[in-house]
């Protein structure tokens, strides 16, 4: 295990990194030869641009990843994480670490991904983590599942980490795959974005797949939706925001832009609420908790576009995420 923290404040569950290529096409013609015009290589997955984003705001200094990672690639993530400054804890696995290539199309600014299987993750592996978990749990006050599950892990076990620490700590969690124990045992946040949020209830009317989730979990606070660069929104269980982003005129990868979002979500979250209390959703304590927490999700929402204008995922820069958040149009839904 490597550079792990003492105290962190946040835990970062990204299970699943992945050694990210990016190379940009002037234009991508399928079965056809195709020269790269530039290549980026280095450590990403929805855990890592979760925990950068927060640090280039400047709001992760006391948080920690934890991940799997193995072969070449997982040292290769391992060395790119602590030469960037991200705090983590690697546990070794036998299997290499996933190599991951996106396609950027510059005629049209579509994206491709090529996402390779994650390894198996074994019992033994899967002991350190446990391990791991029992020392990190009892000092995080904010706790953050990102994304799928590898190989070898139970979806049970998002489903354990909730159950055990959403009475003393926040919970958020940016999944869907593996997101059902989870949720059933009450996270207070759920970040999705919008085809996610169809494949996960089956609705494609965005308002009724949010009550189909407060009616299934009833333990579930609050729902942020991303949808690209169409309008987000934010909901409570009485209230509803809607958000409308600006154009920006020239974006370079939109890669890690929702990560970027939960990043800056959870990194505020204990800071916009204070310590993790108890809540019920009936109160005026409630309600001013989510008009916090959408506002919150304002400055997600800019910082999530702000990363589309660099070539690396959640590599931020404070005064693009100032200026789009002026510009972003906020709504209560009703209002």
């Amino acid at each position: 295990m490597d550079n792990a923290a003492k105290q962190p404040r946040i835990l970062i569950l990204g299970l699943n990194p992945a050694w990210q290529k990016t190379l940009c096409l002037p234009h991508w013609r399928k079965g056809e030869i195709n020269r790269v015009a530039s290549c980026t290589a280095m450590a990403s997955g929805k855990g890592v641009n979760t925990l950068q984003a927060m640090r280039s705001l400047q709001l992760g200094n006391q948080a920690v990843l934890v991940q799997f990672a193995g072969g070449a690639t997982g040292k290769m993530v391992a060395d790119n994480l602590t030469s960037r400054g991200l705090t983590h804890i690697t546990i070794p696995v036998v299997g290499g670490t996933r190599v991951c290539t996106t396609l950027l199309d510059r005629s049209d600014g579509t994206m491709t991904e090529l996402i390779e299987p994650s390894p198996r993750v074994g019992a033994g592996e899967l002991r350190l983590l446990r391990e791991c978990l029992r020392e990190q749990l009892p000092v995080s006050r904010t706790v953050v599942l990102c994304g799928t599950l590898p190989q070898g892990v139970p979806s049970q076990l998002y489903g354990d980490i909730v159950e055990h620490i959403r009475s003393r700590a926040w919970v958020v969690i940016d999944a869907w795959r593996d997101a059902q124990p989870a949720l059933a045992a009450g996270p207070h946040l759920l970040k999705i974005n919008g085809v996610e949020l169809k494949q996960l209830t089956g609705h494609s009317d965005q308002q009724v797949a949010v009550q189909e989730l407060f009616r299934q979990y009833q333990s579930l606070l609050w729902v942020a939706i991303t949808n690209g660069p169409e309008p987000a929104s934010f909901h409570s269980r009485q209230q509803g925001w809607c958000y409308r982003l600006p154009n920006l005129k020239r974006t370079l990868s939109p890669l890690g832009a929702g990560d970027t979002a939960t990043g800056i979500m959870a990194g505020n979250i204990e800071k916009a609420l204070g310590p993790r209390s108890g809540f019920d959703c009936r109160t005026d304590e409630y309600r001013q908790a989510s008009q916090e927490l959408a506002a919150v999700f304002r400055t997600a929402l800019a910082a999530a576009s702000a990363s589309c204008l660099k070539a690396h995922p959640a590599m931020l820069q404070v005064d693009d995420v100032q200026r789009i958040e002026k510009k972003i149009r906020m709504q209560e839904a009703g209002s």
